[in-house]
């Protein structure tokens, strides 16, 4: 029995000397199938068109991927079939479409256009489209070729063949195009007058044609050949050249090489390959793609991505530059800690301990472990017999071995355990062993162990290798540290992190609470991390990250808030250079002065349950209960930074008006709109161009001048608006980069309602306006017609008036006339009275004239008055002197009304020139100032005293001063001068200019 014992661990132990190949190392791809909504595993296609719209073909439709969901397109949509074998863009973005065995469609971003036999397409069956430069559609088909140029099909399809003109590829070498037929190898496509497709090989069979770097593959039905194409095509297919049995189906070359979509149709090989050189490799399972059925591929060059379509398994999108790389262990995948030593990786698992090298894997057991104990109870009896640990020895040597810590101190390698501590050597051999049980411990440089026991005391071993003496810290002392997390080193201090007491110090063989020698109170800490300036992050249980000073006094000079850390519990801290990297359960925070990456499990990051980490050479080492991860630090820091862009993909107004804002096609985007007072509760639905990070991307949103609100989904909803002016602006953060991109996304103005707006107030006031306009008009036209009609009224009232003042002076000038004719008669004087008679009879005539008028020229009044003197002077005997003054005036053109100067004179002759021996003067002088005629009437008589008791004088003067005031004469018009030598009369007469 002991020698099987023997035997038995033996066999684990050195046999694992030989295992090879116990990690296999994954850059994990992502993986999208039905269940993610692909409405199938058959992926026929790949394509990212030029506005970076990523389209999938698959055998139940062609579908649009945004990062988040697929859109499908099938012939309920207008897509001619639902087989989608190939998508491309043509050179004014449309897109073609192979739909096998219904024909080929193109998408203009609004509607289908499908085109059949009945067409003019030369076979349903379409497999490959091209576009060359000249924007010609290349269509390859089950049975010949179809050329798309200005709405026409040239077709080629050869009748005198015995098997299907197969078109399996187009591609173009040396500014040619050539196309590869599957049963009649390569043909060479001519465009000149007329196009010609002449055949250039003997070969009967081909799949496909990929060439790189002058050398190339040639795939046929038959396995895969390198370098079988010669010069002008010349195809040798020999065993010398047969490479591989794989059949090809797709390729594509990317920055790290080519690869190659494979599947062996009726044989169980395929999968994803890589072609470097000489040498095809299966990459499957390092891309974690669990498919032999690799049909197609695409390369997004920018993003250095390589999607893969298999026929069972969906969609994969590979990451080629991650910087994280998964080690799968085969054995166990639970990993507890991990130490470097020169190339040698040590893991401890829960089945013990893995020491990895380049080219080898050892592992040491459980019972590897027993047996240390059993030879170091040999050569140390007198311990292990000891009444102390004899009991301890005997306890797990019959029980399975806890594997619990890992550390390295100079060439050693200790291992703790539930069965006490074991010091290794790095060639795997144990030289020590401790049977006391050890949960946490700290090798210093200077070979002191730091033991702190659960719920017990702290324990310090200045040299275990020489004694097991030690000092003991009592646990109830609140200045020893218990309930240790961490422990860290620098510089000649021990960091202890405790959950229940804080910080503590170790160094020159004391230790110092923080808590209860500095400021800095914190108790609960978790986690510590210190870089190569000695400054320390100390992590506490609710996940705030505080930075410390510690050269010479403790100092806290920064603190990182957990609201800026992804992640609810922090599992490790590690420096590297100037970053802080934080791993917790969601992620990877990489801290960099105020940036922060994040990177999770789109990242590959799958499991997050971390329980210890390493920096070796820019290489950060995970270990989790799933197995081992790398990351190189500098590719992570180093990822490329690019604004993020958010797009809108619905606008939906009310929850039933939809407003499209952009146009996913054409790329033109409109970001103002105007929406009535009662379109005012808006749902805005956003997507990113992050088409394979779409989920890393983290949006806040805010209204005008608002505060950021986080978006937890990619909805927006804005409810109950007041009108105004809005804008919506956008923070996209990249987590994966740490860089936030600003934008304003959306402008947009509710109305007012219209009995609030300006054009309502304004077009009622302009309507009461007009209409009190209208109203005043009217009443103004009325008042003017009423005024006309009274002004006509009046004038008629005002000639009659003048009418009849001037038909009141007639009687008296008839009496006087009448009376100075009779004279004449008594006194026989025949002639004169003849003479009398004739110009009375004129005057009589003129007054009937006059009296009718409203005004006369100044010359026809002066004629007038001059005929008047006349008569009445031929009473006086000729014996009044009378002149007449208006040499300065145009008589013809002045009017002035009649009669009106007519009693002053006849006023002078009856009641001025009394006496009849006395020589009287009468004196008539117009004159012109402005617009009036002064008339001043100027006599010699008795004076104006002695006229005041004549009724007649009184009379006439009112009748002068009544038609002044009819014509619209001012006071001060009429003036009268008198005294005892005589009497002046002066009128200020309007005129009117002829």
């Amino acid at each position: 029995m002991y020698l099987l014992k023997k035997i038995k661990i033996l066999f684990i132990v050195f046999l694992a000397l030989l295992c090879q190949n116990l990690f296999s190392q994954i850059n994990i791809s992502k993986n999208y199938n039905i269940l993610n909504g692909l409405p199938s595993n058959a992926v026929r296609c790949i394509f990212k068109d030029s506005r970076g719209l990523f389209w999938i073909g698959t055998e139940n439709g062609m579908c649009l991927f945004d990062g988040n969901k697929f859109t499908t397109f099938n012939t309920e949509n207008g897509l001619a079939g639902n087989l989608i074998w190939d998508i491309v863009e043509d050179k004014n973005k449309n897109l073609w479409i192979a739909c096998y065995g219904d024909g080929v469609s193109m998408y203009d971003g609004k509607k289908f256009t499908n085109y059949t036999v009945k067409d003019g397409l030369v076979y349903d069956a379409v497999r490959t489209i091209d576009v060359d430069k000249e924007n010609r559609i290349l269509l390859g088909s089950e049975n010949g070729v179809s050329i798309f140029k200005d709405d026409k099909f040239w077709n080629f399809h050869s009748t005198n063949l015995d098997k299907k003109f197969q078109v399996i590829q187009f591609f173009r070498k040396d500014k040619k195009q050539f196309l590869l037929s599957r049963n009649y190898g390569i043909y060479e496509i001519k465009f000149s007058n007329q196009i010609t497709i002449d055949s250039i090989t003997k070969s009967d069979q081909g799949f496909k044609y990929i060439e790189k770097n002058q050398k190339f593959l040639y795939s046929t039905g038959k396995g895969l050949y390198l370098d079988a194409v010669k010069p002008n095509f010349n195809i040798n297919l020999s065993k010398d050249t047969r490479f591989s049995s794989d059949i090809v189906w797709d390729f594509e070359h990317t920055k790290d090489g080519t690869y190659l979509a494979a599947w062996g149709v009726n044989e169980r090989i395929g999968g994803l390959l890589k072609w470097d050189e000489d040498t095809i490799y299966d990459v499957s399972r390092s891309f974690d793609i669990e498919s032999s059925k690799v049909w197609s591929l695409y390369y997004d060059e920018k993003e250095n991505y390589l999607s893969v379509g298999t026929l069972d398994k969906g969609l994969f999108i590979v990451n080629l530059s991650n910087p994280i790389k998964y080690n799968k262990i085969k054995i166990n995948n639970d990993i507890i800690d991990i130490e470097i030593t020169g190339n040698s990786k040590w893991l401890l698992t829960s089945s013990g301990v893995l020491k990895a090298t380049k080219n080898d894997t050892i592992i040491y057991g459980d019972e590897y472990f027993k047996k240390g104990i059993n030879d170091y109870c040999k050569t140390r009896s007198n311990i292990c017999n000891s009444s102390k640990f004899t009991k301890h020895i005997s306890k797990y040597l019959g029980s399975d071995i806890e594997f619990i810590k890992l550390k390295k101190y100079n060439s050693y390698i200790f291992v703790s355990t539930n069965a006490g501590l074991f010091k290794f050597s790095i060639n795997g051999s144990i030289k020590e062993y401790y049977p006391t049980t050890i949960d946490d411990f700290s090798v210093l440089p200077n070979g002191y162990l730091l033991i702190p026991k659960p719920y017990s005391h702290f324990y310090i071993y200045p040299n275990i290798s020489e004694s097991f003496d030690y000092r003991i810290y009592d646990k109830l002392d609140k200045n020893t540290p218990v309930d240790i997390n961490d422990i860290d080193y620098w510089n000649g201090k021990t960091f202890l992190a405790s959950r229940t007491r804080g910080l503590f110090i170790h160094e020159n063989n004391n230790i110092v609470s923080i808590a209860n020698s500095t400021n800095f109170k914190e108790k609960r800490i978790t986690d510590l991390a210190i870089n190569k300036a000695g400054q320390i992050f100390i992590a506490n249980k609710n996940g705030t990250i505080f930075k410390a000073e510690t050269n010479k006094d403790f100092k806290i000079i920064d603190t990182i808030s957990k609201n800026n850390i992804c992640g609810n519990t922090i599992l490790f801290m590690e420096c590297y250079k100037d970053l802080l990297i934080v791993g917790t359960n969601e992620g990877l925070n990489v801290v960099h002065n105020n940036k922060i990456q994040f990177l999770d499990n789109s990242d590959g990051l799958q499991h997050r349950n971390f329980n210890t980490s390493i920096i070796h050479d820019d290489t950060l080492l995970i270990g989790t209960t799933n197995g081992l991860y790398s990351i190189s630090l500098n590719e992570m820091v180093n990822i490329e930074s690019k604004r993020t862009q958010v797009l809108i993909n619905k606008l939906t107004i009310n929850d039933s008006i939809n407003y499209e804002i952009r146009n996913n096609w054409n790329d033109t985007v409109k970001n103002e709109l105007v929406l009535p007072y009662n379109h005012n509760s808006i749902k805005i639905e956003l997507n990113t161009d992050e088409v394979y990070k779409n989920k890393k991307v983290e949006l806040k949103y805010k209204i005008n001048n608002s505060g950021w609100k986080e978006l937890n989904d990619l909805n927006i909803y804005l409810n109950n608006l007041q009108n105004g002016h809005y804008q919506l602006s956008i923070a996209a953060k990249n987590k994966l980069t740490g860089t936030i991109t600003y934008s304003s996304l959306l402008k947009f103005e509710i109305t007012k309602p219209f009995w609030e707006t300006y054009w309502f107030w304004f077009l009622n006031f302009s309507s009461i306006a007009i209409t009190t306009l209208l109203i005043y008009k009217r009443k103004v036209r009325r008042i003017k017609e009423q005024e006309k009609l009274k002004t006509i009224l009046n004038d008629r009232i005002v000639k009659t008036r003048m009418e009849a003042l001037q038909s009141q002076m007639n009687p008296h000038f008839t009496f006087n006339a009448m009376n100075s004719i009779q004279n004449y008669i008594i006194d026989s004087n025949i002639d004169d009275a003849l003479m009398y008679m004739a110009e009375f009879s004129k005057l009589i005539r003129q007054t009937l004239e006059h009296s009718t008028k409203q005004y006369l020229t100044l010359n026809q009044e002066i004629d007038y008055l001059k005929t008047y003197c006349s008569l009445e002077n031929m009473r006086y005997a000729n014996n009044v002197d009378i002149s007449f003054d208006y040499e300065k005036i145009d008589k013809s053109k002045e009017r002035i009304p009649p009669m009106l100067i007519q009693p002053l004179i006849e006023n002078a002759f009856i009641h001025a020139f009394t006496e009849s021996d006395k020589k009287y003067t009468l004196s008539i002088s117009f004159s012109k100032k402005e617009n009036f005629i002064y008339c001043r009437v100027t006599d010699n008589g008795k004076g104006y005293i002695s006229k005041s008791s004549s009724g007649n004088n009184s009379k006439a003067i009112k009748i002068i001063e009544e038609r002044l005031r009819l014509i619209n004469s001012k006071e001060g018009d009429f003036i009268i001068e008198s005294n005892s030598t005589g009497t002046t009369s002066t009128i200020k007469i309007p005129i009117i200019t002829v």
